[in-house]
Order: C-alpha cells, then structure tokens, then sequence
C-alpha cells in the first residue's frame, strides 16, 4: 500500500477580526414594521409624532417622506435609516 498524503493545514500568522462591526436583525425588522404602520395611510403620515433614535442624535418631529435611504421630517432635516436605532410613534 502506498502511503497517503497528509490534510493540508494552512498556519494562520496574523489575527482575524471580520466580526467587529455586526447589526440586531430583529431591530431592523422591528424599525421596518414601524416604517410600514406610519406610511401605510397616507392620509394619516403628518399626525403622527414620532421619537427617533440615531447614533448621534435624538429627534421629536413628524415625518412627511420616505426614501430607500432616508426619511424626511417636517423641518427638512434628512435621517439616514441605517443610522435609526429605535422609533417609537408618541402622541
């Protein structure tokens, strides 16, 4: 019989750190459900005060629009979604 050949293994010489940076999906999830309940009637989009926490800021206002990457309040402020950390509908 002939002899077999070793597995490959290959030294790994510096430390891998791919996992630093990671998101919640259930936040995400969470923050589009709520998108989707106050854009659902646009009838009703203005009456709706809403609480919106960013990684920098934190911002009491009513929302008028929507992008794909940001959402538009009535003093024309532009909030990046992916910066929203929570939103909340406050009366």
């Amino acid at each position: 019989m002939s002899k077999i050949s070793n597995m490959y293994k290959n030294n790994q010489s510096k430390f891998i750190t791919n996992n630093k940076e990671y998101c919640y999906l259930e936040n995400i999830k969470d923050i589009r459900k709520k998108f989707d309940e106050i854009f659902v009637d646009k009838s009703k989009m203005y009456k709706y005060k809403v609480l919106i926490q960013t990684k920098n800021n934190q911002y009491k206002t009513y929302l008028i629009g929507k992008t794909d990457e940001y959402l538009v309040t009535v003093n024309d402020e532009k909030i990046n979604i992916n910066d929203i950390l929570s939103i909340e509908i406050v009366n």
